[in-house]
């Protein structure tokens, strides 16, 4: 039975262990969330410093036996500086450089909670929901639906593709075009590097239109292990060019001039204050009610059954 998945390639192995050592040896990347590295040092330090939660006991002291106890400059490193000093929060550098934090950059992870930072929350009180009308939104409002999914993903995050691929076809063609579940998705760049200008490109593309917007979305998810941060912008353009109508060359000048930054932290913030730690994050309310926080790309019958549809 193979438990774990590789975060690059998808191979499957019975045991951590396993996973760890093909993922250095044919990819030079983190089994958690498939960050490359140059030296396996500079590895041990990004598993103390990111997936300190997540590590067994033999795998934290293999790596504090290379690399030793972290330091105040390894965390001001991996964290940015809220953490180092307190370490407690998360601070953007962090989201944006660290990698994939938590259960979330692990391949195949799930977790089922009903600990989704708003306890009994309303849909109008939980934090993860701020500012929800302005996000992009498929099927009913969610004020009027039966239930809502509240997305937090990363278009470079493998586990989202494996979301995007396995479960997401199946809720939107059973819950979300019948109109009795509202999916709303949030973007935040915590994986990749290129998640970064391609949550950017996205909000600057929903500004001009929804359809190019999902559509987006899904090429970023096909593609994915075609794009780095050395093309992302290029096929970008090249996408929307060849198959929307919006400006292409509009959307490519103000993700370059970082215009649409400010709709990004909104969103950063509110994962940040929904106690999201990974990608793919899932918030489900039933009724206008949280219902549970789901981490991974479940299956359709977990979204179902959670939401009592």
């Amino acid at each position: 039975m193979t438990d774990h998945a590789c975060p690059i390639c998808d191979a499957g192995f019975t045991s951590e262990s396993s996973l760890d050592d093909h993922c250095w040896d044919a990819h030079g990347a983190c089994h958690h969330c498939g960050t490359e590295f140059d030296d396996q040092n500079a590895l041990y330090a990004h598993w103390l410093a990111v997936h300190g939660d997540s590590l067994s006991n033999k795998a934290r002291a293999r790596a504090t036996a290379e690399v030793g106890e972290l330091t105040f400059r390894d965390r001001l490193e991996y964290q940015g500086p809220a953490s180092a000093v307190a370490n407690a929060s998360l601070s953007r550098r962090h989201l944006l450089y660290g990698g994939a934090l938590g259960l979330g950059g692990v391949a195949g992870a799930t977790l089922l909670s009903d600990s989704g930072g708003g306890g009994g929350k309303s849909l109008a009180e939980h934090p993860a929901a701020t500012k929800l009308g302005a996000q992009p939104t498929l099927g009913p409002s969610p004020s009027e639906a039966e239930g809502t999914i509240v997305a937090f993903e990363d278009p470079s995050c493998p586990a989202c593709a494996r979301f995007e691929r396995s479960t997401f076809p199946r809720l939107k063609s059973e819950l979300i075009d019948p109109g009795r579940v509202s999916f709303v998705f949030r973007g935040i760049p915590v994986v990749y590097q290129w998640g970064d200008p391609a949550v950017l490109a996205l909000e600057a593309t929903h500004s001009r239109s929804v359809a190019a917007f999902w559509g987006l979305k899904t090429f970023y998810y096909r593609e994915q292990a075609n794009i780095g941060m050395e093309n992302v912008q290029e096929v970008t353009r090249q996408y929307l060019a060849d198959q929307t109508d919006v400006d292409a060359a509009a959307v490519i000048s103000d993700v370059q001039n970082e215009m649409p930054r400010d709709v990004v932290d909104v969103d950063l913030q509110a994962s940040q204050d929904a106690g999201v730690q990974g990608t793919p994050t899932f918030f489900l309310f039933s009724e206008g009610s949280f219902a549970t926080k789901i981490v991974g790309p479940q299956s359709y019958d977990v979204f179902a059954s959670s939401l009592g549809v």
